[in-house]
């Protein structure tokens, strides 16, 4: 089909609908995978922070001085920072993963949407076709019988009727 088709002034609105598409899926998993991977760095700090205290916990039995109970603490208390701070961050990337997803959502319905109005247009443009190829051949069906009859062997008198010259 040539550009003088309306579905193929759409291609230019088609590719940016699909470009914009593909973006929007490539933060999204983007995204994806920065949430991943901070829960699984929040994990590792929850599991860290865990078996410290059993480690300590397994050592209470021997005598532990002020200062090293002190450094315990703010070192649990260091753990307890970081995993907050992770904590944060996971929130802020699951918050980020929805907007993302919704924006994604939506450029893939417009997508869908135009690539729905291209294909009726092609539908459409097929149809009249086949109606304009339809007519060419009644017409010319029409000519022949009309041939085949005599009508047009003729040609037109002064008085606009037609007179057969054979």
């Amino acid at each position: 089909m040539s550009d003088r088709f309306r579905s193929n002034r759409l291609e230019p609105i088609v590719n940016l609908a699909r470009h914009g598409e593909q973006e929007a899926a490539g933060r999204l998993g983007g995204i994806r995978q920065a949430l991943l991977d901070a829960e699984s760095q929040m994990l590792r700090l929850q599991q860290y922070r865990k078996e410290y205290l059993e480690q300590l916990q397994q050592g209470q039995g021997t005598s532990c001085s002020a200062g090293m109970l002190r450094h315990c603490r703010q070192f649990i208390a260091r753990i307890d920072a970081a995993i907050e701070q992770q904590s944060n961050k996971v929130q802020e990337l699951r918050s980020r993963l929805e907007e993302a997803t919704s924006l994604w959502h939506q450029k893939r319905a417009r997508r869908t949407a135009i690539n729905k109005a291209q294909d009726k247009m092609r539908q459409d443009e097929l149809k009249e076709k086949q109606r304009q190829e339809q007519k060419e051949t009644d017409d010319d069906n029409v000519v022949k019988a009309a041939r085949g009859a005599g009508l047009f062997f003729g040609s037109l008198g002064s008085a606009g009727k037609i007179s057969k010259d054979a």
